[in-house]
């Protein structure tokens, strides 16, 4: 899968679906934040950037320190699949790290 947007990796509706929680896609692991999900984050990420894959992780705004944290990991860490895409959502918050949201080609 090549690209870097919905239009070239997701169709939109297809998107939708994720984002409600109704469709999980082959090869895509999704997890809620908050309560101490970030060791499995952790795991699902580095998993994916080593071995390809898409992740999903929600409500990021109930996990602020690691938001911070993935936003250094998938700036500095080599190597990275090809394959690797990780989606975010997340509730407005004034503490929430923009430039991550910004992040939408690694190299």
């Amino acid at each position: 899968m090549e690209g870097n947007g919905i239009e070239k990796d997701m169709p939109a509706h297809l998107y939708n679906e994720v984002h409600r929680g109704r469709l999980l896609l082959p090869g895509c692991s999704a997890i809620s934040m908050g309560q101490g999900q970030e060791v499995h984050a952790r795991r699902i990420i580095s998993n994916s950037m080593t071995e390809g894959g898409w992740v999903l992780l929600q409500n990021c705004h109930l996990g602020l320190d690691y938001m911070d944290e993935l936003l250094d990991t998938v700036t500095t860490a080599e190597p990275i699949h090809q394959s690797f895409r990780c989606w975010i959502t997340t509730e407005v918050h004034p503490k929430f790290p923009i430039n991550l949201l910004q992040v939408n080609e690694l190299r």
